[in-house]
């Protein structure tokens, strides 16, 4: 079944909540693997219905009819044989699901953020009320702050990115005894596909912000925190949130910068951490046209490699201090010969 090529229903709709995010891919910076974002798998509208058509679903009351290796349609799908194909995750039948792709790494966390796309269905009803995929692009989540009906989220932190599945939500976790019409009825059981494309763990950042102002400064606590900032702003660069991406740098080098040392090796973590954090914000100054700042986060590198030099050098390309910029970039060539984009990048001075 083909849906609709323009299609306005979405989850803040049904739930009344803002925060959606829609999801850009595009590289920027080849050279900067710290910016690296899983690969997405891209489904169709048809391509995600069809999850639902498998050999797992077939008719058995039908074995002996022609078509017996014919798939069901989802509107000749019954939710409660299903449901005998899926795993109760909670043990009280409110939340079922059934792996169609298996995914890889941990768990979501309870306070993630998480980039997902999906389509939901009432039973009987052959078209969805609602798609993510009509949309052609993943949508971005915050769990527990109400954004997503409550068993979509118990799910959600069942699955490991990459994941698809499929849930059968019971109505006292979807929208309960008055529904929401006119596209779901009241005491209406759900399903969703659900792809996991991404999450991003929140909650050491939300638990950092709990503590006293003596205990932010322990290095054990802020590293916890400094790492879930390093990957929200990883999440904003690969959606070309750039500025937001320089606000996330911007607030774990503080809490970096601020850190009360006990030991060499808790420096030597520093280091790398400072390292990575101002290499990268210097890529993000770049792309905003900021060289300045771009060459005051490479002075801060305590450990500068050749994407210090070659960040830095850009940043005084773009100053116009060609001089200068040969200087950094010939160091950044000897760290790494043969690295044809810091070649290029020389080409431009010479």
């Amino acid at each position: 079944m083909d849906l609709p090529s323009k299609w306005n229903v979405c989850f803040s709709d049904l739930t009344l909540k803002d925060g959606l995010i829609f999801e850009i891919n595009n590289d920027y910076e080849k050279f900067e693997d710290e910016f690296g974002y899983s690969e997405d798998v891209p489904l169709t509208n048809e391509e995600a219905l069809n999850l639902l058509n498998m050999d797992d679903f077939e008719d058995e009351d039908n074995s002996d009819d022609d078509n017996t290796n014919n798939k069901i349609t989802i509107c000749g799908i019954s939710f409660e044989k299903l449901k005998t194909k899926m795993t109760d995750i909670y043990g009280d039948g409110k939340v079922m699901k059934l792996i169609k792709q298996k995914g890889v790494g941990n768990c979501v966390p309870f306070d993630a953020q998480v980039t997902i796309k999906y389509i939901g269905h009432v039973e009987h009803v052959d078209e969805p009320f609602d798609s993510s995929f009509a949309r052609e692009g993943a949508e971005t989540f915050c769990l527990n702050e109400g954004a997503l009906i409550p068993g979509l989220e118990i799910g959600i932190t069942t699955m490991q990115k990459h994941e698809i599945a499929i849930f059968i939500i019971h109505p006292d976790l979807a929208y309960g005894k008055y529904g929401c019409a006119p596209r779901i009825p009241p005491n209406e059981e759900i399903l969703f596909v659900v792809h996991l494309v991404d999450y991003v763990d929140n909650g050491s950042v939300k638990e950092f912000q709990s503590l006293s102002l003596e205990e932010r400064k322990q290095f054990a606590n802020v590293i916890k925190s400094v790492q879930g900032k390093f990957n929200t702003a990883k999440d904003c660069f690969s959606k070309q949130k750039i500025k937001q991406a320089i606000r996330e740098y911007g607030k774990a080098l503080q809490w970096l910068e601020e850190a009360e040392l006990k030991n060499q090796e808790e420096e030597n973590e520093l280091n790398k951490l400072l390292s990575r954090g101002y290499n990268n914000l210097a890529v993000c100054y770049n792309i905003e046209n900021m060289p300045r700042r771009a060459c005051t986060a490479c002075n801060r590198v305590p450990i500068p490699t050749a994407k210090t030099h070659f960040n830095h050098g850009r940043a005084l390309l773009k100053m116009g201090e060609y001089s200068k910029a040969m200087e950094v970039l010939q160091l950044a060539l000897k760290m790494e010969s043969g690295n044809m984009d810091i070649i290029k990048e020389i080409r431009l001075v010479s």
